[in-house]
């Protein structure tokens, strides 16, 4: 996966993505971070560490136009990253 900054300049270049959209990418996450928590241990898969899923995250925030509802599941999944 290319480095998360460099991905945030190709989209600051391009007109964000749409909200509805979003919807989809924050489900997959959210299941994610469930299925992080159920586990006693979270072991990395595959470089698939905390760090990643922050910079999922933040991806996100930088690639679609969000709503209110949106900015406050993304602000959730964070906190729940630690």
């Amino acid at each position: 996966m290319k480095n998360p900054t460099q991905l945030g300049a190709v989209v600051s270049r391009a007109k964000a993505r749409p909200s509805r959209l979003a919807d989809a990418e924050l489900d997959h996450l959210e299941k994610v971070v469930r299925l992080m928590a159920r586990a006693d241990t979270y072991t990395s898969i595959h470089g698939l560490d905390i760090a990643y899923w922050r910079r999922r995250v933040a991806l996100i925030e930088s690639s679609f136009e969000l709503l209110p509802i949106q900015r406050s599941r993304m602000k959730a999944l964070l906190a729940s990253l630690g």
